[in-house]
C-alpha cells in the first residue's frame, strides 16, 4: 500500500480513535512519504491523548527508524 492510500484510509477511520497499533510484518521498505504519514498520524493521536505503536518491523525498518530518530517519537515494540 502506498503512503497516500494509507493516509486516506487512516483519515477515514481515525474519528474517535486515540490509539493505533501499526503492524509492519508485511512491510519490507518504508519511504520518506511513509515516515511522514506515520509522524502525522502520531501527532494527530497525541493531540487526542493517544499514541501510535509499531509492531513487527523488520531490521531494515528498525534501522531506518533509528537513523531518523523515529524511535524517540513512536513506540516501537520489537518482536
Amino acid at each position: 500500500m502506498t503512503s497516500p492510500a494509507l493516509k486516506k484510509e487512516l483519515q477515514e477511520h481515525l474519528d474517535g480513535v486515540k490509539d493505533v497499533v501499526m503492524d509492519l510484518a508485511s512491510v519490507e521498505y518504508i519511504s520518506s512519504g511513509g515516515l511522514r504519514m506515520m509522524l502525522a498520524t502520531e501527532q494527530l493521536l497525541e493531540q487526542k491523548g493517544g499514541a501510535l505503536k509499531v509492531i513487527n518491523a523488520n531490521e531494515y525498518i528498525l534501522e531506518v527508524f533509528d537513523l531518523v530518530g523515529f524511535m524517540d517519537v513512536v513506540e516501537v515494540v520489537r518482536s
